[in-house]
C-alpha cells in the first residue's frame, strides 16, 4: 500500500515490523498527526522490561509493566508506570509517576520518558531496590494485528543505569 503523509496514521503499512512511512526531508511526522497520535498514545499499554544481571538464576531480570500516559496539547505527557517482579522471596509492585515528551521525524514517531519517581512500591529484601526507567520508545503497527501499536525500545533504570529491552502494546 502506498501512503501520503496525509493518510499516514489513519492507514499505516509496516516493513519489516517497523514504520516507514515516505516523506519529505526534515519533517515531523508527530507534529503534522498529533491530532491522531494524541488519542493512540493514551491508550493502556502492557508489557514487559528485561535486562541481563548476575542477581538471579537465570541471568535475566523481568518486569511486567503497565502503561498509562496523558498527552497534552504541546506533545508532552505525564503518566503512570505500574511494575510487578517475581523473585523467589515473592512477587513485588510498584508504581512510578513519568513525565516525557512525544518525538517525531520524518518517518518515525515514538516517547521520551524524561523522569520517573517511585509513587508507592512494596517493601523489598534488602539486596533489592526500587528503581525508575527512562529512555525512548518508538511506535510501531502491530504486523498481522491491524488496527494495534506496540511501543519499543530500551529503557533504562534510574539507579544503576541498567539497559531494559521494552515493548508495550495497547492490547492484551
Amino acid at each position: 500500500m502506498n501512503l501520503t503523509r496525509r493518510n499516514a496514521l489513519t492507514g499505516l503499512a509496516v516493513t519489516s515490523a517497523s514504520l516507514v512511512l515516505p516523506g519529505r526531508a526534515n519533517a515531523n511526522l508527530a507534529t503534522e498527526n498529533w491530532s491522531a497520535l494524541r488519542p493512540l498514545l493514551a491508550r493502556h499499554w502492557q508489557g514487559y522490561a528485561q535486562t541481563r544481571t548476575a542477581n538471579t538464576e537465570g541471568g535475566e531480570l523481568t518486569l511486567k509493566l503497565q502503561v498509562d500516559l496523558t498527552p497534552s496539547d504541546d506533545m508532552r505527557f505525564s503518566g503512570r508506570l505500574a511494575m510487578t517482579s517475581r523473585w523467589d522471596t515473592g512477587t513485588y509492585s510498584a508504581v512510578q509517576a513519568i513525565r516525557g515528551y512525544c518525538w517525531g521525524t520524518d518517518d518515525a514517531v515514538g516517547v521520551q520518558i524524561e523522569s520517573s519517581s517511585l509513587v508507592s512500591g512494596d517493601s523489598l529484601p534488602d539486596n533489592l531496590y526500587w528503581q525508575g526507567l527512562t529512555g525512548q520508545l518508538r511506535l510501531y503497527s502491530e504486523r498481522g494485528n491491524e488496527g494495534h501499536w506496540l511501543l519499543s525500545g530500551n529503557l533504562a533504570g534510574t539507579r544503576d543505569g541498567n539497559s531494559f529491552e521494552t515493548q508495550l502494546s495497547d492490547h492484551s
